[in-house]
């Protein structure tokens, strides 16, 4: 008899693991109003606080919008920063952003 325990092999796919953001990241176009909203704001590049989300978009909690989006496939940062007075606030932002002005670049052919 051999006592030998069988080998298992635990390595995973990233392309095929539910954990993978790129490979289940929900369109746009089926997220909540709230959630298109935001989304759109950090597409552009720029950051947001509670404060913006809610004088600007109508989110009154972007800490639970920020958490459903992440759980959506969107890779959105959260950031301790420190206002002028001192006070500790949380800064969203997303980890890649489309650049706000993709400009085309041209090599020139002549030499």
């Amino acid at each position: 008899m051999s006592t030998e325990e069988p080998k298992v092999d635990n390595t995973v796919d990233l392309a095929k693991s539910p954990y993978n953001a790129k490979a289940r990241q929900v369109p746009i176009e089926k997220l909540s109003p709230q959630n298109q909203r935001l989304v759109k704001y950090l597409q552009t590049g720029r950051s947001l606080s509670s404060l913006i989300a809610l004088t600007t978009m109508g989110i009154g909690s972007v800490s639970k919008r920020v958490s459903e989006l992440n759980r959506k496939g969107y890779d959105i940062v959260s950031t301790w920063k420190t206002d002028a007075t001192g006070r500790e606030y949380v800064s969203y932002s997303l980890a890649n952003p489309e650049p706000k002005n993709p400009r085309k670049t041209t090599k020139s052919l002549k030499g």
